[in-house]
């Protein structure tokens, strides 16, 4: 490969023994013969390499290495410095030199150190102009994930709103029917029909949700983790035999419309699978740990359990674990990603017919202070 090397030194004779040695190994060579010269020919033409004396008459080598480790071109590119003066090394290293020669200096070591110099150095380059093409590749990638993104979110607002009034017309007339003739009303086939309805409603009512949770921006608030929990509780679940411990009465920060839609699917969970198992007590407990400055949430039932098949899927979109399960396989895989979007880790532990606990790991906690 051949280099362009510039040597900066007041010495004619250096640069002849110096030009010789490495025109002879294919470089091309050019000399400067003080600092500002040199400053002035480095930035005029750019050179693989410099090799610059550091004591000189108009301006100290140190200092004409600082600027020329300014232009950008040379940031990559060996500066080596020429000196008989040892006490200046370490502060010419500092300055931005890659190495040093001593005078006076063998040809062996001369051209040792330049050409291991110029091979580092183009490694280096290599190296950015790598970085620099994935970078650039990441952002296009990026653009396409979030154009891609995009088009999902405006996919699950658009179907959700299409269907939204076909599923309220079907809705309405079904009510009409229910006054006009609550005989017919009756009938096993209207009652499927509203059945399926009121599925589809909450379908579409799904797939909206999943569209709101991709274009959310999460937003962390602080806010008191039983207040919250009781008026959730109270809103959706008021006479499901939901109970919360006093020990929840923490301060938690995170996204708190997250959270809920987070929550809501696996409290909803707990309370349907604890009156399957027709257990004589059926009870879903909610309480809170405090552990190393983290809260750890605990929705706990006494229901039917998880079996071991289903366990790592449950959280798939779709997925139905058995056959006693009345949902469509949307609700805990709304709450894995609203939970995910949050950074809120989720760990399940059940036994068959006995309980299962989901456990949510909630950062930064503090007590109530009243």
């Amino acid at each position: 490969m051949h280099y362009k090397i510039l040597i900066i030194d007041d010495l004619k004779s250096i640069f002849t023994n110096i030009e010789n040695l490495l025109t002879s190994k294919g470089c091309e060579v050019t000399y400067s013969a003080n600092g500002y010269e040199g400053l002035a020919e480095a930035q005029k033409n750019n050179y693989d390499l410099i090799i610059l004396d550091i004591h000189m008459p108009d301006i100290n080598g140190l200092d004409v290495c600082k600027q020329l480790k300014n232009i950008p071109y040379y940031h990559f590119r060996p500066i080596l410095l020429l000196t008989s003066d040892t006490e200046s090394l370490d502060k010419g290293l500092l300055a931005g030199a890659s190495d040093y020669i001593l005078k006076p200096f063998s040809k062996v070591e001369m051209i040792a150190r330049v050409f291991t110099q110029l091979h580092l150095s183009q490694e280096r380059l290599n190296t950015l102009n790598e970085k620099i093409a994935l970078e650039s590749k990441l952002e296009e990638n990026m653009a396409e994930l979030q154009e891609a993104h995009n088009d999902l979110r405006n996919y699950f607002y658009q179907a959700a709103h299409k269907l939204r009034s076909p599923i309220k017309s079907m809705k309405g007339l079904l009510s009409l029917l229910k006054e006009e003739d609550p005989v017919l009303y009756q009938h096993m086939y209207i009652k499927k029909l509203g059945e399926t309805v009121n599925r589809l409603d909450i379908i579409n009512a799904q797939i909206a949700l999943i569209g709101e949770l991709k274009a959310h921006l999460p937003i962390a608030t602080q806010f008191n983790l039983k207040n919250f929990l009781e008026k959730l509780i109270s809103k959706d679940f008021p006479n499901d035999n939901v109970k919360i411990a006093p020990t929840t009465d923490f301060y938690v920060n995170t996204d708190a419309f997250l959270l809920y839609h987070g929550l809501h699917p696996i409290i909803q969970n707990a309370v349907y699978y604890s009156e399957v198992s027709r257990k004589s007590s059926k009870e879903v407990y909610i309480t809170a740990k405090e552990k190393r400055g983290d809260c750890y949430l605990l929705i706990k039932d006494n229901g039917i359990g998880i079996n071991p098949e289903s366990f790592n899927k449950i959280f798939n979109m779709f997925y139905i674990g058995n056959e006693v399960s009345r949902g469509n396989g949307l609700g805990l895989f709304i709450s894995k990603m609203a939970l995910n979007k949050s950074r809120l880790e989720i760990r399940i532990k059940s036994k068959q017919k006995e309980f299962t606990t989901a456990k949510i790991k909630l950062t930064t906690v503090m007590y109530n202070e009243n």
